[in-house]
């Protein structure tokens, strides 16, 4: 993924570098994703839309780790809202945690106690 100013330029590193990938590390670049586009215009990819500035989320994605989120998951999709979504985000998430775990630990506290006598 490059940015250029220009669609002249990005059209030539374009060439160059499938050029370069074919010639010399003798890989063929899959035509259906060999393509420019308009620098303003967003890439999505992994569920992260890119631009040349910035990044975020998408929301479909953002919307899906709410659903999916439980204490075996929790480490994995906090490193994507941290790395990937503003502070208000990350907030409302820390707060989602919270609640994951407190009701964790209550669910531990009222389990009944299973104690097992020895009988010689």
């Amino acid at each position: 993924m490059l940015w250029f100013q220009t669609e002249s330029e990005a059209i030539e590193a374009q060439i160059v570098s499938t050029q370069f990938l074919n010639d010399e590390l003798h890989l063929q670049v899959n035509p259906k994703h060999d393509h420019t586009q308009s620098a303003h215009k967003n890439l999505s990819y992994l569920g992260v839309e890119i631009w040349p500035h910035s990044h975020r989320l998408e929301p479909k994605t953002w919307r899906r780790i709410q659903q999916n989120l439980n204490a075996t998951n929790v480490a994995s999709y906090y490193m994507l809202v941290k790395n990937y979504l503003p502070d208000r985000y990350q907030r409302k998430f820390l707060w989602q945690i919270i609640d994951i775990i407190t009701i964790l630990l209550y669910t531990l506290s009222h389990e009944p106690s299973t104690t097992t006598t020895n009988k010689h």
